[in-house]
């Protein structure tokens, strides 16, 4: 019996030792997170909020007391002071006093399930269109990186990307959060699909320049921040103003031009699209391959299923290669590589095999822009030109457009 009690008590004794001894001790709970700045900001405004919300749950009662901000955008721009303004106006020590790159201390600290918002002074703002993006931290030491850091929520996604000076922000489709819009009351309307190579989606700032009633050129550009994502796609309808005709009592082509580099294309007719439905995944790849095979394995998975149907030939994508697929058979299919003056590359096993709309040009290279459908009618009658007596027709022409880089509408 008394060996039993000893060992009894030797148990307990362990026990103890376990739960408050500090190298044995249990993990503290993990600390979340999470933050948000507004989606854009007009031009001119030279302050943003950014609010801080302290997510971590019960029974956890850790404290925000210090953080890290960072900026990334125009060199110029950068965050030249700090203000507490929510839910009670305080002073906040940052460091340094101007720059991309700062830290915060000396502020009501952040209790769990509560939040603080903090007002930013920004010089160097820029005045057209610019995608930001930020980086927050925060940690429960009084002095930043002092103390346990807090990680990002599981529950809430932090917003970190600002347009600045733009029309919107819009996130993919399907993979992301949805991408429809409308610009303002002037009839044009669109949406964002997912990335023309199914990459991961980053929301984009974009800018639509509408100069439909120019009575010198006649275009509408769309612009978004393409180096934060070259790989997004768009459609988007314009509905024309009334025009005349032309010499041959038709409509005058609606011209198309894209970015390549810092600078626009030629203006040059559009090309109708050779796929009704912006880039969507059709596959994955069933094993790697090289910059020279032909055959490749092609399956498919519930968030990339292959196309009940295909009819050669067609068009896909995989990373920033083109190819043309000319024959399916069975999971295989053979294919031309390096189509559309592309460049022939190794895929990994599982890559995503991306449809292509984009036709090619005279030159055999692929445009990043084309016409999905035109259609006009007659609105009215007008004399075919200021020093003429024949009456020619007047019409209204509506053109929807896939516009994969940056795309410049001109009739």
């Amino acid at each position: 019996m008394n060996g039993m009690r000893k060992v009894v008590s030797l148990v307990f004794a362990l026990l103890i030792m376990t739960f408050s001894a500090p190298g044995l001790a249990q993990k503290s709970e993990t600390k979340y997170f999470w933050a948000t700045f507004p989606e854009l900001l007009q031009a001119g405004v030279t302050t943003i909020d950014v609010t801080i919300n302290n997510a971590t749950p019960p029974p956890g009662v850790s404290t925000i007391n210090s953080g890290r901000i960072r900026l990334f955008g125009p060199a110029e721009m950068t965050i030249t002071g700090v203000q507490m303004v929510a839910p009670t106006v305080s002073s906040v020590a940052w460091s340094p006093a101007s720059g991309k790159d700062i830290t915060l201390s000396n502020f009501p600290g952040i209790k769990n399930n509560k939040f603080a918002t903090f007002r930013l002074t920004l010089a160097g703002v820029p005045s057209t269109c610019t995608g930001v993006s930020w980086l927050v931290n925060a940690n429960t030491g009084n002095a930043y990186p002092g103390g346990d850091e807090f990680v990002q929520s599981e529950q809430v996604q932090s917003q970190l990307s600002t347009g600045v000076g733009c029309d919107g922000i819009l996130d993919c489709e399907t993979t992301g959060s949805g991408g429809n819009f409308v610009f303002g009351q002037t009839g044009i309307t669109g949406k964002r699909g997912d990335n023309k190579d199914i990459s991961a989606c980053v929301k984009v700032p974009y800018d639509l320049v509408d100069n439909r009633g120019s009575t010198a050129v006649r275009q509408v550009e769309f612009k978004w921040d393409y180096a934060a994502q070259p790989g997004a796609s768009f459609e988007y309808t314009v509905p024309w103003f009334a025009e005349l005709v032309n010499a041959n009592g038709m409509p005058n082509p609606t011209k198309l031009a894209w970015l390549e580099g810092t600078s626009y294309t030629a203006l040059a007719p559009g090309r109708a699209c050779i796929g009704d439905t912006l880039p969507t995944c059709v596959g994955t790849l069933t094993s790697a391959i090289d910059s020279t095979t032909t055959s490749i394995g092609v399956t498919g998975t519930s968030a990339c299923p292959v196309p009940a149907s295909t009819t050669v030939p067609f068009a896909v994508t995989i990373g920033s290669e083109r190819m043309k697929v000319t024959a399916i058979v069975g999971s295989t299919w053979t294919v031309v590589r390096g189509d559309g003056a592309t460049t022939a590359a190794t895929h990994t096993t599982t890559a995503k095999v991306a449809s292509n709309p984009l036709p090619l040009d005279d030159d055999g290279k692929q445009m990043q822009m084309c016409i999905k459908s035109e259609s006009w009618k007659a609105v009215g009658v007008d004399y075919c030109s200021p020093t003429s007596s024949s009456l020619c027709s007047l019409i209204e022409v509506t053109t929807t457009v896939f516009d994969l880089g940056d795309g410049l509408m001109e009739r």
